[in-house]
């Protein structure tokens, strides 16, 4: 049976503790969130019923608190009857929210392909999604194909400060070795710098871990375009992408709909024993 996808904009919020009875014609079957824990393990989500878009708060609510509580989560969705596109975006934001790869773990058994399909689509790979619940976590501990962290900072001096500790943070977690983490710092400085200084915007620093690499993306809303230049010896600027382009495996400028830019650095992380993604990050 392929699971149709509702469209529904009207549907209160279930509070989860509806019991599963047949539904009148016309009627919906309330989700219903059961948790059960295995031991000192993991903890495991089943869904049931039918998946609205009033019933994606209480959903992210549900996965938020689970993570937290114990940060080893399996979702099971086999129960699932009918769902909505959009409130499955409420679950690759849950996981967001409650924090990433490797501190958290968190996986989705989903037996319907257009289910699996969604979650996907709408995750980008941060949520692995798998056939069974025993292969969810058989494979709970595994690098989901895209580990991200995104942060917002304002336009000042101290952001740079404040973007050195985040980036920091995100390489030694995923067990980069120190010469790596200290590009990656420097490239992440360097963008942020030119973000405060010539677009005078906020902006937002994204890092992504792809299987061996570490995208580095700084986004700001000006449409200025930065370029490579060639400073004399006694030009006291103009060396920020110079040393971007001696450092980084690929570098580059994408437009952003809406206006601004994202510019984005690949790394090499040589020592995990991944899968290499493709050089351009997808935007």
């Amino acid at each position: 049976m392929v699971l149709p996808a509702r469209t529904t904009r009207d549907r209160p919020v279930s509070n989860g503790k509806e019991p599963l009875t047949p539904p009148a014609p016309g009627d919906r079957v309330p989700l219903r969130i059961e948790e059960s824990r295995a031991g000192l393990e993991y903890t495991v989500l089943r869904l049931h019923g039918e998946l609205s878009r009033g019933d994606a708060p209480y959903l992210g609510q549900e996965i938020v608190r689970s993570l937290r509580y114990r940060p080893r989560v399996v979702m099971e969705m086999a129960g699932i009857t009918a769902f909505d596109d959009v409130a499955i975006a409420a679950i690759p934001a849950a996981h967001a929210r409650a924090g990433t790869w490797p501190a958290v773990k968190f996986a989705a058994a989903a037996p319907e392909a257009a289910l699996r399909e969604a979650l996907e689509r709408h995750s980008g790979g941060t949520v692995p999604v798998y056939a069974t619940e025993a292969e969810a976590v058989a494979h709970l501990d595994d690098q989901p194909a895209l580990v991200r962290r995104t942060r917002r900072f304002a336009p000042e001096i101290d952001s740079l400060w404040q973007g050195r500790d985040f980036i920091a943070h995100a390489a030694q977690n995923w067990g980069g070795e120190p010469d790596l983490t200290e590009i990656t710092i420097i490239c992440a400085a360097e963008l942020s710098s030119n973000a405060v200084e010539h677009a005078g915007t906020a902006f937002a620093v994204t890092i992504d871990l792809r299987g061996q690499r570490i995208q580095l993306h700084v986004r700001d809303r000006s449409d200025g375009e930065p370029r490579l230049q060639q400073p004399s010896l006694t030009d006291p600027r103009g060396r920020g992408l110079v040393l971007i382009n001696t450092l980084a495996d690929h570098w580059g400028v994408n437009r952003v709909n809406g206006g601004g830019k994202s510019v984005w650095v690949v790394l090499t992380m040589s020592d995990i024993d991944q899968s290499e993604s493709s050089a351009m990050p997808a935007q």
